[in-house]
């Protein structure tokens, strides 16, 4: 079962087991097993619920109850006056100046001088978002001081900023459905992909929002796309079968043939341009 917000997973929740969610804005995400299952044999009329304090799914434990109260305050519930912890959308871009990646998500690899802006947007059941965590992968380097950090949008104009190793700290914020946050983080050199056909190019930013000092982290992963070696694509295990299918990658090379496999989806040669002539 999953909860749809704005579009949005806001909780993903199984009852038999994980689950892998196969379409949807579920899609690609596991549903958590919550721990606990009705037997059968039950009395008619009961349920499963969630109990304890807190302002989010996550907060709470599960139990089964004699009687369900559709509609009313589960037992032993206590909701906060907010739910902003771990809420909002978070969409990450490259906006390093001059880049011709300007706008997506993607980065060049072993490249200096790089900017990373992500944007915070509230959702529906947010409230309003006061502070933010972002903790940059250590694959990306660069980051020693405040100074390479900035605050933008009405939802970040009495921001403050704070460091701490890989870790950014944003107080201050004032982030609903209308008024947005900007983090921009400057001057990052991105990681080398090439020398390990294993390297996806794929690199998660561990993301929380909610209140000062009460943080969780969002449900969608916010993730960079490093460009990647056409050879890394060759990547196959034990069985030949390749290990990238269903990823979401990113790749550069020459277009040697396109769309010739189907006309209802996007097919093509890339190449090298490299004396191996490696061509995917």
């Amino acid at each position: 079962m999953v909860l749809i917000i704005d579009g949005v997973p806001e909780d993903l929740v199984s009852y038999e087991g994980t689950f892998l969610g196969t379409d949807g804005p579920a899609a690609g995400y596991t549903l958590p097993d919550i721990g606990i299952a009705e037997a059968g044999t039950e009395t008619a009329g009961g349920s499963l619920y969630r109990y304890g304090p807190g302002t989010t799914g996550q907060d709470f434990a599960w139990a089964k109850a004699a009687v369900a109260t559709p509609g009313q305050l589960n037992a032993g519930q206590e909701l906060g006056v907010t739910g902003v912890q771990g809420t909002g959308t978070v969409a990450l871009a490259n906006s390093t100046a001059a880049s011709p990646l300007v706008g997506s998500g993607i980065f060049p690899r072993n490249a200096t001088g790089q900017t990373i802006s992500l944007t915070l947007t509230g959702t529906l059941t947010s409230g309003t978002i006061s502070a933010m965590s972002v903790t940059v992968p250590s694959q990306f380097t660069g980051l020693t001081n405040t100074n390479q950090i900035t605050v933008t949008g009405t939802g970040g104009a009495a921001a403050s900023v704070g460091l701490s190793g890989q870790t950014v700290t944003v107080t201050g914020l004032a982030v609903d459905r209308v008024n947005t946050a900007i983090l921009n983080i400057a001057g990052l050199t991105t990681p080398e992909t090439a020398g390990s056909l294993a390297n996806d190019g794929n690199y998660s930013f561990a993301v929380q929002t909610g209140t000062t000092g009460n943080l969780k982290s969002v449900l969608l992963p916010t993730t960079a796309l490093v460009i990647i070696p056409i050879a890394n694509l060759g990547d196959v295990d034990a069985n030949g079968v390749t290990l990238d299918a269903g990823k979401t990658v990113a790749v550069q090379g020459v277009c040697t043939e396109e769309n010739f496999n189907s006309s209802s989806s996007t097919s093509a040669y890339l190449q090298s341009g490299q004396p191996d002539g490696t061509n995917k």
